[in-house]
């Protein structure tokens, strides 16, 4: 069961507006965007993976940039999605894509960031992060 169902008060996903996030979903580029940076993480792809990857995607960021043109959320509020879209688009920084580009994308990543629920999420994550990090290298 998906978590904004489990967690009804949320507000992320409620059951009489389920039917059309979902299939705003289906019809979103966000789920292809882990194909984008998949690939850029791997240190031993083949030349020419990465311009490659970026052309082939070229064309979904640039949906998802018109969409968000002038919105703050992929839906009419704040969902799931756009939480699962956030932590997708943190990925640019490692993988260097620059998202320059694409200014609503850019201006909605950072104005995500600016959503208490996701800056304490972030935080979280990091601190996991630098700890898993420190018993890699010390290992």
């Amino acid at each position: 069961m998906p978590l904004g169902r489990r967690q009804s008060r949320s507000g992320l996903d409620q059951r009489r507006g389920a039917a059309k996030s979902y299939a705003a979903n289906e019809q979103s580029p966000i789920y292809s965007h882990k194909g984008l940076f998949i690939p850029l993480f791997d240190k031993k792809v083949p030349e020419g993976t990465r311009a490659h990857t970026l052309n082939k995607y070229e064309s979904r960021l640039r949906y998802l940039n018109d969409h968000l043109t002038d919105r703050g959320c992929l839906l009419d509020r704040f969902t799931v999605a756009d939480g699962y879209l956030y932590t997708v688009l943190n990925w640019a920084q490692p993988t260097h894509v620059d998202l320059k580009p694409w200014p609503a994308i850019k201006s909605y990543h950072e104005y995500l960031q600016t959503r208490p629920s996701i800056a304490k999420a972030f935080l979280e994550e990091m601190a996991l992060y630098k700890t898993e990090a420190a018993r890699h290298r010390a290992a």
